[in-house]
């Protein structure tokens, strides 16, 4: 099925995108440790402030590649989640339609037994020469003279 198909793919997107997150981390906290290094000697006139900026950049930098990653994160769990409602609406589909098939089954059994009605043999031999009923009445066999309408003649 396809919907199952789709689902295993998502899943597998989410779990590339969550593995790259333990790396974009630990570049966050390189440039993030550079930079509170390189400052603390900027601020003591060690080294160039410009080294500063740059690692500050780096760091920024670091920064949005994270947030990058977390929102792929959260873009692959949606469409995860959306293939799973897809799979579960086409497991649902398929359970409507089944019942869809019992259901003319069950139509074409009653059809089929209307049908035989319309032959009506005696349990003896004999000839019929007229059966009554009123209308709206259970047809049972008849116990002498009921009057009515005749069923038939």
């Amino acid at each position: 099925m396809q919907a199952v198909a789709n689902l295993e793919t998502a899943k597998a997107q989410v779990a590339e995108e969550e593995s790259a997150r333990p790396r974009v981390n630990a570049v966050l906290e390189r440039w993030k440790g550079e930079y509170t290094r390189m400052k603390a000697l900027a601020d003591g006139k060690f080294v160039d402030g410009q080294i500063k900026e740059e690692l500050l950049h780096q760091y920024k930098s670091a920064e949005g590649i994270v947030g990058e990653t977390e929102a792929k994160i959260k873009k692959a769990i949606a469409a995860r989640d959306e293939s799973a409602a897809k799979k579960d609406k086409a497991a649902a589909d398929v359970a409507f339609a089944e019942v869809r098939i019992k259901v003319a089954e069950a139509t074409e059994k009653y059809a089929k037994s209307m049908l035989d009605y319309r032959q009506i043999t005696s349990p003896f031999k004999g000839v019929v020469v007229q059966r009554n009923v009123h209308t709206g009445h259970l047809v049972k066999p008849s116990q002498g003279s009921e009057g009515g309408e005749p069923l038939f003649t």
